[in-house]
């Protein structure tokens, strides 16, 4: 019975903020990621006065949604710049978060997200080979929009 509970303890990631909460983010995480509009979400928050979100944008879908459901292509890399900056794709988004935080207590709502051009990869070691997020290298590597998200 013990095993269980610590192999059950160690599936479910925590997120722990400046009042010292323990918070299960799997659920939450989950929810954002149910979107169409949304391809891969993090969470932040542990020591940090509210809950932040890195979202990775499902480019497609949301082009796709901005022209009525004309087919295009996947965008170059400067293009997807471009769309991630547009205040419809911010709203959007927006959208789907507060639909997130519609179900939650005040302090487990994302109060700011930060949109990510690129998603998390293995090869960049943001995740493991069972595509789990190594928290650490995250924190390296996506510094800038952390700094942004709560700066």
């Amino acid at each position: 019975m013990a095993d269980r509970v610590s192999d059950k303890r160690a599936e479910l990631e925590s997120v722990v903020v400046a009042e010292e909460e323990g918070l299960e983010e799997a659920h939450r995480t989950r929810a954002l990621k149910e979107s169409r509009f949304v391809a891969n979400a993090v969470l932040l928050g542990d020591r940090r006065k509210f809950i932040g979100a890195l979202i990775v944008p499902d480019l497609g879908a949301i082009e796709n949604h901005l022209a009525s459901g004309r087919r295009q292509e996947s965008p170059d890399p400067a293009a997807a710049q471009d769309l991630l900056a547009r205040p419809e794709v911010l709203r959007l988004i927006q959208q789907e978060v507060d639909r997130v935080n519609e179900r939650l207590a005040t302090y487990e709502q994302v109060r700011r997200f930060v949109l990510l051009d690129r998603d998390l990869s293995a090869e960049a070691g943001e995740l493991t080979p069972t595509l789990k997020v190594r928290r650490r290298v995250l924190l390296e590597t996506r510094r800038e929009a952390i700094q942004t998200l709560y700066g």
